[in-house]
């Protein structure tokens, strides 16, 4: 650095970045104070705020007149949509993605103006994307100059231009630059011309550098060495230490780094981990220099969620209402919209509008909506946002207007707003404000239009948070640490896939041409050269430099950089120190655990009804402890999925609901043989669309009608198969029952009775697979069906399943007494046969000595449910995959005491 300069008021001291600049002011005055109490402030900024503070300078000294100004500088995204709009009046190919390929259209103009010349353009070959790019090129102009707008490019040529109306420092020192760019360049000759002098500063090698490598076995051991090592520093270096943790991608990093720093600090400095903190506040110890986009933020989510489903008179997605109900941010208490978030999937909306859905809890009486969301509801106009066209300032003050109805972030679930949720909703606001003050104001488009546009202009800002800007650890990019110096550094993720960056030239350039101009990322040398000469800044840049990589990343090899690779003679191997985080040391740390065989719940009260029907009857033949869990505490009553397709349970419902009104009005297998195709077509046709009549405003016609003609297909083949059966007669139709087995009450449906020869059939319908074998079994495997024997008096001559399935097929699964009941095929096994059958179970046992001993069996599970029985016993751990209680259930314990029994 000029010494003799440095601290002369008329001494601009340019940084290349933001976070250089406050370094080097905070030096310059630190070295100031040394020599005197009173120090004038030091000019150091960047050089695009120079630019502003100057144009302001002349604007205010009358050397430029206001004339000289466009009506308005577009920012690169307003420009991006320009070319985006010249692109659709090209036609050019639907494959192509017109936001991506008019932000690299832009990209190639941005090069072009600093780097090409028009000359060189037309003499290089003509590919058809450089012809896209010079035809687009004119009309933007042309689009621009009818407009009288600029845009950086611009904006930067013709402030060049008014450098002649002078007014420089007179001198300029330049920290950190590792390259000059034409522009800079032009400008500095400008400055030179004119009496400044221009130096470019060196950086302050240090004398004795040590050194290291260290090589990590993944990304995640990397970060925690960089952790521990950057803790250490803290208290060995200087009293005010500056340590940096540096990496070419630092979004890739940071996660697992924060996290390393966050339980390190917590058991060496006491500072409380993020999660235990109520009211947010940054860390004094580090300073992580990476913006968040907005659009990834929940609050800012959350708003651009409440614009779009509160302005919509059309359906909205369950699973997007339901992000909304579950955000922290939205109107009213957390709690009672998660509750009815909960009671709204069981009605199986993929899709509806927030009027109906009004209207629907209005007439319901199971389900209550939190008052704040029912009185906003309730008193919501969107027909008012949906005219056909309003101009930008319009949309503006709707969405505002909208966010406050909605009462938007006014808290979070805890209470007040944190600091840093506060910043992310001043934020939003400052971009919404930023947004109606782009280049279309005097155009017209609908609300929603409007709202498209700001989720991705939103989607392109970045969010720095505010934190301690002296705080000793700096995690920062590779650019941004060029020309600081540190006490220690640690350069990490030096894999051959980072650094050096990979080329990326603009497809709408000449490759040839962006290679001789050296236009950034276009060449892969030159990408090399420029991380050998960054690697060697920071290789300088402190008294202890680490450099690492890590070997495995997801799976995938990964090899050390070239760039260090070439020095790796003059590097130190780095010792690896142990790591445990915090999950680690407290499993190290645990109580043994005291294995207590508890398997007695509560007895159930003599005539209680116990939840689940015969599903906690199965439930309790698979695993007593799964069935306590699931059924009795409710385990199994988690969230529902709500999917865009028509759920499965919803299929099976129609499907009993169309052949329960076909069969109350046909009854008989005689009437069956009686109707044609067509007439069965006819009258399934009115019952599949009368059942599927509240379906049309969740799904659109087309898929309703493909819904239709599939279940339609489907019942035909079943009423196919029912006709060649012998003659029966339907007397039982989704009928219910309360009955009490062994003291306690259940609950059941049966789907279906047949009467055949005077005795009772059972069938229940199954959209999935299901055997009737399984009764066979001992134990018993299907108590469902056996259940049902406890609430029919009549004699039985067989049970059953009614297989409907579009894949399978449709087929019954059935056991009977003897033949001549049912079809007479595979799917029917015959009770008689097997008891006729020599070392069979069932070798001379009756059919109601058969039945009598099913009914046995529900007893039994039913007075083990009645007694409280609750052990963690099971046959197969298949039959515990879907259980609500998967984690409680602790397999891996309960596996390795069975084994030891």
């Amino acid at each position: 650095m000029a010494d003799n300069h440095s601290n002369t008021s008329s001494t601009l001291h340019l940084a290349v970045n933001n976070r250089l600049a406050q370094y080097l002011k905070t030096q310059l005055i630190d070295e100031a104070l040394q020599h005197s109490k009173v120090v004038p402030t030091p000019q150091v900024m960047t050089w695009s705020t120079w630019w502003q503070q100057w144009q302001q300078v002349l604007l205010l000294r009358g050397d430029l007149s206001l004339s000289e100004l466009p009506k308005k500088v577009l920012s690169d995204f307003e420009a991006t949509l320009v070319w985006e709009a010249l692109l659709q009046e090209t036609h050019v190919s639907p494959l192509l993605n017109l936001s991506q390929t008019a932000k690299k259209i832009h990209q190639a103009w941005l090069f072009f103006n600093e780097y090409a010349s028009e000359q060189q353009l037309q003499q290089a070959f003509h590919t058809e994307e450089l012809r896209l790019f010079l035809n687009l090129k004119e009309r933007y102009q042309q689009k621009l100059e009818e407009a009288c707008w600029w845009d950086s490019a611009i904006q930067m040529q013709q402030r060049l231009k008014w450098l002649k109306k002078g007014h420089f420092p007179a001198q300029v020192i330049l920290h950190g630059f590792d390259e000059l760019t034409p522009y800079l360049k032009h400008w500095c000759e400008q400055l030179q011309q004119s009496g400044s002098r221009i130096e470019l500063a060196e950086q302050a090698g240090v004398a004795s550098v040590t050194e290291s490598l260290c090589v990590a076995t993944n990304p995640v051991f990397e970060a925690q060495q960089a952790a521990l090592w950057a803790t250490k520093q803290l208290s060995s270096t200087s009293q005010h230490p500056r340590i940096a943790i540096v990496a070419p991608d630092i979004a890739e990093v940071a996660p697992q780094l924060v996290t390393a720093l966050d339980e390190l600090l917590l058991e060496r400095e006491g500072q409380p981990l993020k999660t235990h903190q109520r009211h947010w506040q940054p860390s004094r110890f580090y300073n992580v220099s990476l913006g968040q986009r907005l659009s990834e933020l929940p609050i800012v989510q959350n708003a651009l969620q409440t614009l779009k489903l509160f302005s919509s008179e059309q359906a909205v997605s369950f699973n997007e209402f339901s992000q909304w109900l579950n955000s922290a941010y939205s109107v009213g208490e957390l709690m009672p919209r998660q509750e009815f978030d909960a009671r709204l999937r069981q009605w199986q909306w993929p899709r509806f509008k927030l009027s109906e859905l009004l209207v629907r809890v209005q007439a319901s009486s199971s389900i209550r909506m939190p008052d704040p969301l029912y009185r906003l509801l309730k008193n919501s106009r969107p027909g008012i946002y949906s005219a056909s066209k309003v101009s930008l300032q319009q949309f503006y003050e709707l969405a505002v207007q909208l966010l406050e109805q909605t009462e938007w972030a006014k808290s979070a679930a805890n209470g007040a707003l944190s600091s840093q949720a506060f910043q992310q909703k001043q934020a939003f606001e400052q971009a919404l404000l930023s947004f109606s003050a782009m280049h279309f104001t005097e155009e017209s488009q609908g609300f929603r239009g409007w709202l498209r546009l700001l989720n991705r202009f939103v989607a392109e800002q970045l969010h720095q948070p505010q934190s301690y800007a002296q705080a000793p650890i700096q995690i920062m990019g590779m650019l941004e640490a060029g020309g600081q110096s540190f006490d220690a550094i640690w350069i990490m993720g030096m894999t051959s896939q980072s650094w050096p960056r990979e080329a990326k030239p603009n497809p709408f350039l000449p490759m040839k041409l962006q290679r001789e101009l050296g236009v950034p990322r276009a060449d892969a040398q030159r990408e090399l050269d420029y991380a050998l000469a960054l690697t060697n800044r920071l290789a300088t840049s402190a008294t202890q430099v680490v450099w690492s990589y890590h070997k495995t990343r997801d799976g995938r090899p990964m090899l050390l950089s070239p760039v260090i690779e070439s020095r790796r003679h003059q590097l130190k191997t780095f010792q690896i120190e142990s790591y445990q985080t915090l999950a680690e040391q407290a499993f190290a740390q645990r109580v043994p655990l005291l294995w207590i065989a508890d398997q007695q719940a509560p007895e159930v009260t003599q005539g209680d009804k116990v939840p689940g029907g015969s599903g906690i009857l199965d439930a309790q033949r698979k695993c007593p402890l799964m069935a306590f869990f699931d059924y009795r505490l409710g385990a199994r009553n988690q969230l529902q999925d709500v999917d865009e397709g028509v759920p499965k349970n919803l299929l099976g419902t129609l499907v009993h609901e169309v052949l329960e009104h076909f069969w109350r009005e046909v009854e008989s297998s005689s009437r069956l043989l009686t109707m044609t195709d067509a007439e069965l077509q006819d009258k399934l046709t009115v019952l599949i669309e009368e059942a599927m009549l509240s379906w049309q405003q969740y799904f659109n016609d087309h898929y309703l009608q493909l819904e239709r003609q599939r279940i339609l297909t489907l019942l035909l083949d079943w009423l196919a198969l029912e006709k060649q059966r012998p003659p029966f007669r339907v007397i039982g139709f989704e009928k219910e029952f309360l009955l009490e087995i062994s003291g306690i009450r259940f609950q059941l449906k049966l789907d279906r009775i047949d009467e055949i020869d005077g005795d009772s059939f059972i069938l229940d319908y199954k959209t999935g697979k299901a055997s009737a074998k399984d009764l066979l079994k001992q134990p018993i495997e299907a108590p469902q069906l056996a259940v049902y024997l406890h609430a029919i008096s009549e004699q039985v001559s067989g049970l059953g399943y009614a297989l409907l399935h579009s894949d399978d097929g449709v087929k019954f699964n059935t056991l009977v007494e003897d033949e001549g009941i049912m079809i007479k095929d595979r799917s029917q096994t015959v009770f008689a046969k097997l008891a006729a059958k020599p070392d069979s179970p069932f070798e001379g046992m009756s059919w109601s000595q058969f039945l009598e001993d099913l009914k046995t069996q529900i007893s039994e599970l039913a007075n083990a449910i009645r007694c409280g029985e609750a052990s963690a016993q099971f046959a197969k751990e298949d039959d515990l995959r879907f259980a609500g209680s998967l984690l409680a259930l602790r397999l891996p314990e309960v596996k390795q005491q069975m084994a030891a029994h």
